[in-house]
């Protein structure tokens, strides 16, 4: 007979059949999800969107992006990494093209935690991308944004 799993659980709180693992101390974490939090407004340096949401589930983390918008930067940097979800490598994903048709420089995820692409970019409103990268970090102690 299966025993049903204790609701909100505390990440890391011992006593727990079946999802605590007392050997090594540490939640079995069977599927662990943020879930999708609009982080629009972490946006710095001047740079605008019509929605950047970010998401971790499990060891995988996901950041969509509509209507980039560099046209008044000040700076490359766009937006840093909230905690929880910081990469363990740099990223940098394939060339994009702008509003314009002209093809620029992807984003980049630098291991100082910040994302950067190259100041001036307009994606245009409409225009939506996803990267998504490993992610080796510590569980979020609070998340960032907003839940959507």
């Amino acid at each position: 007979m299966a025993l049903p799993l204790p609701t909100n659980v505390t990440v890391n709180t011992a006593g727990h059949a079946g999802l605590h693992n007392d050997t090594n101390a540490e939640v079995n974490r069977l599927g662990q999800d943020t879930g999708r939090r609009n982080v629009t407004s972490l946006l710095i340096n001047g740079w605008t969107a019509s929605a950047i949401e970010i998401q971790r589930q499990n060891d995988r983390c996901y950041l969509r992006i509509t209507g980039l918008n560099g046209s008044a930067a000040t700076s490359s940097r766009f937006m840093d990494m909230p905690a929880g979800f910081q990469s363990p490598m740099i990223l940098e994903t394939y060339p994009q093209r702008d509003s314009s048709g002209t093809i620029k420089q992807g984003i980049t995820l630098s291991l100082s935690g910040g994302f950067t692409m190259l100041s001036g970019t307009v994606h245009g409103t409409a225009s939506a991308r996803e990267i998504s990268w490993p992610c080796t970090a510590n569980w979020p102690a609070t998340l960032p944004g907003v839940a959507i």
